[in-house]
């Protein structure tokens, strides 16, 4: 799995970009359990575009910070985007959407493939 962080009106540091590294790379044992044997490579052809941030640089009522991310494999692409209070919830509940969606799409392809039988 290929991950680019992003960073908007906050400075990236190396803890920040591990932490999305590492909560975004987790997805990637969903994709392990999709893999068929004519198409073992699905997981190295997927791509993640992370964009973490502040929302704007003049809040009144504290930070507000804002994580999207992008999935794309083989024509396919899911969204997810979340705002939090904290930085690390951001990413944490974009992981968590992003997980529901990768579910929600490997039923689908079974439940495609039970009726196609």
């Amino acid at each position: 799995m290929n991950i680019q962080i992003k960073a908007k009106n906050i400075e990236l540091t190396p803890s920040l970009k591990d932490f999305a590294e590492k909560k975004i790379g987790s997805l990637e044992k969903y994709f392990n359990l999709m893999q068929t044997p004519d198409d073992p490579s699905l997981v190295s052809r997927i791509e993640a575009v992370v964009e973490v941030g502040k929302t704007t640089l003049h809040h009144r009522k504290g930070d507000i910070f804002r994580a999207e991310a992008l999935l794309s494999f083989h024509r396919n692409t899911l969204r997810a985007a979340k705002s939090a209070d904290d930085l690390e919830k951001a990413i944490d509940a974009v992981r968590d959407d992003l997980q529901r969606q990768i579910t929600t799409f490997k039923e689908k392809l079974i439940d495609k493939s039970r009726n196609q039988q």
